[in-house]
């Protein structure tokens, strides 16, 4: 009887360092997503701007800011 009473001390000290050990791991784990969060949330927008400017179809807006203004004649890439 004594045995089996030390044996269950035992098993909920064991299960109780356990819990303990995953608490940390956790804790650790919020502390890195959490930082990974915040470096998502400043690379993200240069990225998304980026994407977008950096596709070869035209944008609302962008063509007035990147093509060059012709002054009549043919249009480009059309020498005979």
């Amino acid at each position: 009887m004594r045995i089996s009473d030390e044996a269950l001390i035992f098993q909920d000290r064991v299960t109780s360092i356990l819990e303990a050990h995953l608490s940390n791991v956790s804790y650790r784990l919020n502390e890195v997503m959490k930082v990974l969060t915040i470096i998502t949330l400043i690379f993200m927008p240069p990225t998304l701007v980026a994407g977008l400017y950096g596709m070869n179809v035209h944008l609302p807006g962008v063509a007035a800011l990147i093509t060059p203004r012709r002054s009549g004649g043919s249009p480009a890439g059309s020498q005979p």
